[in-house]
């Protein structure tokens, strides 16, 4: 569908979370599908991390993936609290959450 309130024929920049240019039709899947064309890391839209015992996974593009499992090119390579490290061959990206509100897990006794 096109966008009502775009200009006719002219081109628009569209840019994932950090900045990085994203090719249009990347975005209009909804889950951010392009690949960043410099590095060749895919794009990533990190929606919740899990830390647990003795579970570590991330929600990206909509998908569950777990710290060590492959996803798209790259592989999870650590789960942080507030962050997740993706790798593609000897490259590493950190990828930290946009949110600023954190539910964090407590023990409360009665």
């Amino acid at each position: 569908m096109k966008d009502p309130t775009r200009p006719a024929d002219k081109p628009v920049l569209v840019t994932d979370e950090e900045g990085n240019a994203l090719p249009e039709e990347g975005i209009s899947g909804g889950a951010g599908v392009g690949q960043n064309n410099q590095t060749g890391f895919p794009s990533v839209k990190l929606s919740a991390i899990v830390v647990t015992e003795p579970v570590k996974y991330a929600i990206i593009n909509n998908e569950v993936v777990y710290e060590g499992q492959s996803w798209r090119n790259v592989l999870l390579s650590q789960v942080k609290p507030y962050s997740i490290i993706i790798k593609l061959n000897d490259l590493e990206k950190e990828i930290t959450i946009s949110k600023t509100d954190f539910i964090t897990e407590s023990n409360y006794e009665n």
